[in-house]
């Protein structure tokens, strides 16, 4: 990643893309500022929907980790601008990744102080992590019924881990999002 690259590719002239950034260094911070940002914004909209009146922590934990699958499962990752950011920093100066680590450390921290079993809820953000990796560099090497597939067995997986019953689905219903 080159600042001539960076200013070519955002239709601006070096100078202008310095006047902005004074170095290559201020440009990846205020990328790793956006992406934090954007994925903090993402994670309070997707909490928003959560039932968080209920009291029941079974049901809470089950939503949590439903909302980390549906996202994951719904292609968000799919060559995210967000992931490309964070590849650029990841490769020319990780130590700008902490604004990151903190984000996905409170993330993690908040879905597993809701469950009865931590290691399991984390092997599913784990699945639903590598879903996300694997779209947003569009290499998933699967798609269509197999997806919406993994994306039940997932959902059915965070349903026990939660100890909710299980809803019975309509026929002919189908649950899946953002299939490839």
């Amino acid at each position: 990643m080159t600042l001539d690259a960076v200013a070519a590719r955002a239709g601006v002239s070096k100078g202008g893309l310095l006047h902005h950034f004074k170095s290559k260094e201020a440009l990846l911070k205020g990328m790793m500022a956006r992406v934090a940002e954007d994925f903090d914004l993402q994670s309070k909209e997707a909490a928003a929907k959560l039932n968080q009146g209920t009291g029941n922590s079974a049901a809470r934990q089950f939503d949590l980790l439903r909302t980390y699958l549906d996202r994951s499962f719904s292609g968000i990752g799919t060559k995210d601008r967000s992931a490309m950011a964070l590849f650029a920093v990841a490769a020319n100066q990780p130590s700008l990744l902490e604004p990151v680590r903190d984000f996905f450390a409170k993330r993690v921290k908040e879905t597993l102080g809701h469950s009865e079993n931590p290691a399991a809820s984390l092997a599913l953000m784990l699945l639903a992590d590598g879903l996300w990796l694997f779209d947003a560099l569009d290499i998933a090497p699967f798609s269509g019924k197999l997806r919406e597939q993994a994306r039940d067995m997932a959902i059915e997986w965070a349903r026990q881990i939660s100890e909710v019953p299980a809803v019975k689905k309509k026929p002919g219903a189908t649950r899946s999002q953002g299939s490839k």
